[in-house]
């Protein structure tokens, strides 16, 4: 399995990667694209969500902007009215 798959990516001209790394990819871009944990956890054969979420996903960047940005208001929100301006509506 792993020389055909090694043939198709040499084939494709893209990098060589292990092909254990595409189950990472995998389960990363699927938690990612909102896949139910449940649903790939069954996929990738894990006894429960819990064991894909520690084993086989990876800190994706900035899919945590929303949370950073809806903290960042609350703070200068709360810096505004320590200095008695006006809240910001919107």
């Amino acid at each position: 399995m792993t020389d055909r798959f090694n043939r198709l990516v040499d084939a494709a001209g893209a990098r060589r990667i292990r092909l254990h790394d595409v189950r990472h990819a995998y389960a990363t871009l699927s938690l990612n694209s909102g896949v139910e944990p449940k649903i790939l956890s069954d996929r990738v054969g894990h006894s429960t969500p819990a064991v894909t979420f520690q084993i086989y996903t990876h800190r994706s960047t900035g899919l945590d902007r929303p949370a950073a940005d809806l903290i960042g208001r609350m703070i200068e929100e709360a810096v505004r009215r320590s200095q008695g301006v006006a809240p910001v509506t919107g």
